[in-house]
């Protein structure tokens, strides 16, 4: 018998990290928080703000979220590990990175995986460590 269930086409993973649903949910933002654009990885989603912050969510395995611990997965949008006072332009994302800019500099985070081989990007994790405040 052939199953539709998520859980079980996935095979053996732990049921709370799966979130299934048949119709549209909103997504909960933080108050007064309002979204100029979206970008959308294979299992992330970054959200670029009207006062150019950037939120993440979802999952976090090679750092893709910009939080520097690996394990911080969130279901609901959170900022990114950064110094407050840089404010983005834009945003992109891949199936397992992200990019965030504005008019001085690129930011890089995650991984870029081709053919079994990984790019791992820690220049972002390695520029917060340095400039952390």
């Amino acid at each position: 018998m052939k199953s539709d269930r998520l859980a079980d086409i996935l095979g053996d993973i732990d049921e709370k990290y799966i979130i299934e649903t048949k119709k549209p949910v909103p997504i909960s933002l933080p108050n007064g928080i309002k979204i100029h654009s979206i970008a959308c990885g294979s299992q992330h989603t970054l959200i670029l703000t009207t006062n150019q912050d950037v939120l993440s969510f979802g999952n976090n395995d090679h750092g893709q979220l910009g939080r520097l611990d690996p394990s911080d997965e969130d279901r609901s949008p959170q900022k990114i590990d950064m110094d407050p006072t840089i404010k983005f332009k834009g945003i992109s994302a891949g199936d397992c990175y992200s990019i965030v800019y504005n008019d001085e500099n690129v930011y890089v985070f995650g991984a870029y995986i081709v053919n079994n081989f990984i790019l791992i990007f820690l220049s972002f994790l390695e520029w917060f460590r340095s400039n952390r405040l």
